[in-house]
């Protein structure tokens, strides 16, 4: 976020409100931060209300939470490596802090395996109108940059681009171009370029936003929604990016859920998901749509960390400190609840790990405040859902505070502050578990020394790799892009491979769908049967489909291959092998109903499939519209809705298209039909 006074909405800040930097010595630094004894009241925080942002009057209020006020500033300068009573194999390892040039709001690991971040000048106060800071891991050299965009591009939304890895940087603050207007959304888009390490002017968006979320899409599109406006309300409009030919508006959809930094994820299905206070929206794209799908039983904040970790499944922190898992690779999702890390996670971060487990740092019992601040990292395991306490961090990362997955496997936690109770221009870095041996040592690594640079969904891939002990995982994490407890890249998969004994090369089958690996860029890892990570390759990832087949063909495919049926983003997904028949009685659902469909399998796979004859109806048939009646002979899976929101139910005999009969209304205040789907 930015700043400006309480109360004072568009106004500028009266100069009393000013950054006036305190610097504390090392040693006053580290007494603020020490743990020590003290009475816990939770009374406070638990249960905690829900901090939704929809109206005007809860603008205001999180504006008054960014008004700039005095804070000492933290550069990490003398400060030690952190001691634990625990074994690094079993809580992993911090680092010494160490000083990061500016506060690191926003960060972004980009192809080249460096990580761009920006958010404040190098006094570290807010907006980032013109500094940018590009730092290599593996040299440790940092890189602060000028621009000339005039964009204040603090409290943006980021994302690396699938086709040329350049970071689309959209929308800011209001500050870059308007001094006395502070916190409102711009249009202005940036662009940085990895390999001239240079930030230029972008095509501007259709809709002004600050704090919006950028969804990467399967195509290399990206999908805009919510923010804040150049009016101070919502920026309602919904938009996606194509590179080279700009921005297009989603027509006749208007965003309806919270407004800063909505949680959204595309989905197995192709649609996106929105986790949006206790319920679960659907964003159709290519018809465009919004629909609730699920409610849940918690309720979530945008201040609360969350990720998605495995194909078509979330994982969130409640209110209530719990663990929500949310499974979206059925036709309905399922949530499960879980115990969580506890209550004091406010503006911490969850990051996903080589090895599928999420790792939690940083946050603290009350927004923004050094109250039951989280120094511990908590790593959550998905197989067994349980938590496992690690090493503690010496620095607070709370409120514009990043963490993100490096190359090495490590996850560097960096910023915090601006405004907030420390300016934290530092990181640390954060050594898991799996990095060690039992003595405490660094582990012995595998090593990939040889793997494509490029990878197309539909096509296995080969890569040579270096161990003392047998592989046992190959897995990809895309590369991060992360603000505000939200990462908008994150997503993990563990790939099927094969591995002759005592070879030296592994071949990696790769056939998922680009709903579930979208086209972009991905961190490969291999993992030795001791649970070590190799230093990660990045990959560039792409796919795509070829129709194969009309609704009602039949074709042949000559061994397992993953088909989708459906049109538009209304699909579903199938791996099957030999003759294919092109219906929703062989998919077992009708995906989109009223539509014209069609079966296609991922390019690379189209020259082994044998079109075959037509065996069934090309088309669905309408049985009634609203308010009619039909019978159906023998039971048969009639879907009730219009556009593309449906619900199902088998009928057998009488029945009446409506509302009643069927349950629920799929489509509020729109005349909708019954159809069927022979075949």
């Amino acid at each position: 976020g930015s700043s400006q006074a309480a109360g004072a909405v568009g106004a500028s800040k009266p100069d009393a409100l000013q950054r006036q930097a305190v610097v504390l010595t090392p040693e006053e630094v580290r007494d603020r931060e020490t743990d020590v004894p003290a009475p816990v009241d939770r009374g406070d925080v638990l249960p905690r209300a829900r901090r939704g942002v929809f109206h005007p009057e809860e603008i205001a209020r999180e504006r008054a939470l960014e008004a700039d006020l005095p804070a000492p500033v933290d550069r990490g300068e003398a400060s030690a490596p952190g001691t634990e009573a625990g074994a690094p194999a079993s809580t992993g390892r911090w680092s010494a802090p160490t000083g990061w040039p500016i506060n690191a709001i926003h960060a972004v690991l980009t192809p080249d395996g460096k990580v761009l971040t920006y958010g404040s000048d190098p006094s570290g106060a807010q907006g980032a109108q013109l500094y940018f800071d590009v730092w290599d891991p593996a040299t440790d050299t940092h890189n602060l940059m000028q621009h000339a965009t005039r964009s204040d591009m603090s409290c943006s939304a980021h994302t690396v681009l699938a086709e040329s890895g350049r970071v689309l940087i959209a929308g800011g603050d209001s500050r870059g171009s308007s001094a006395d207007k502070v916190n409102f959304g711009i249009r202005e888009t940036s662009l940085y370029d990895p390999v001239s390490a240079t930030m230029s002017a972008g095509p501007p968006m259709n809709h002004a936003r600050w704090c919006g979320s950028a969804v990467p899409l399967a195509d290399g599109r990206v999908l805009m929604l919510g923010g804040i406006d150049g009016n101070g309300v919502l920026a309602g409009g919904l938009e996606t990016y194509t590179p080279g030919l700009g921005w297009k508006d989603l027509p006749g959809i208007v965003w309806p859920g919270d407004i800063f930094y909505p949680r959204a994820v595309l989905a197995p299905n192709g649609r996106v998901v929105v986790a949006d206070n206790n319920r679960l929206l659907s964003v159709h794209t290519a018809a465009p749509g919004i629909s609730q799908i699920g409610a849940l039983p918690k309720t979530v904040d945008w201040l609360l960390p969350w990720a998605m970790f495995d194909r078509g499944r979330m994982m969130m922190i409640a209110n209530d400190g719990a663990t929500m898992v949310v499974d979206l690779n059925g036709r309905t999702p399922v949530v499960t609840t879980l115990p969580g890390p506890g209550v004091d996670r406010d503006w911490g971060s969850a990051t996903v790990l080589p090895d599928g487990k999420v790792l939690v740092t940083g946050g603290s019992g009350r927004p923004n405040e050094l109250v039951g601040a989280a120094f511990r990292a908590h790593i959550w395991d998905p197989k067994t859902g349980l938590w496992t306490a690690g090493a503690s961090a010496q620095k607070p990362r709370l409120y514009h505070s990043t963490a993100l997955l490096l190359p090495d496997a490590t996850v560097l936690t960096a910023g915090g502050g601006s405004p907030g109770p420390v300016t934290n221009l530092n990181a640390e870095i954060y050594a898991p578990p799996y990095l060690f041996d039992s003595g405490g040592q660094r582990a012995p690594r595998p090593v990939i020394d040889a793997a494509p640079a490029q990878l197309t969904l539909g096509t296995d891939f080969r890569i040579g790799v270096a161990s003392s002990r047998p592989v046992q995982r190959v897995t990809l994490v895309r590369t991060g892009s992360a603000t505000h407890s939200t990462n908008f890249e994150q997503r993990f998969l563990e790939l099927p491979f094969t591995q002759a004994p005592g070879a030296s090369t592994i071949d990696v089958a790769l056939t998922e769908s680009p709903n579930v690996l979208p086209a972009g860029h991905y961190m490969l890892f291999v993992i030795d049967d001791a649970g070590v990570p190799s230093v990660a390759r990045i990959v560039k990832l792409s796919g795509a489909w070829t129709q194969v087949a009309a609704q009602g063909q039949t074709f042949t495919l000559p061994s397992a291959t993953l088909v989708r049926y459906g049109a538009n983003e209304d699909m579903v997904e199938k791996t099957v092998s030999g003759e294919v028949r092109c219906t929703s009685a062989f998919f077992g659902s009708n995906p989109a109903p009223a539509a014209s469909k069609g079966c296609s399998v991922l390019t690379p796979k189209i020259a082994g499939a044998i079109p075959g004859p037509a065996t069934g109806p090309t088309t669905d048939s309408t049985v009634a519209v609203e308010g009619g009646t039909f019978s159906m002979p023998s039971p048969t899976v009639v879907s009730y809705g219009a556009g593309s929101s449906w619900i199902e139910r088998t009928v057998s005999g009488p029945a009446t298209c409506s509302n009643a009969f069927f349950g629920a209304d799929p489509l509020r205040f729109v005349v909708k039909s019954c159809v069927t789907s022979p075949g």
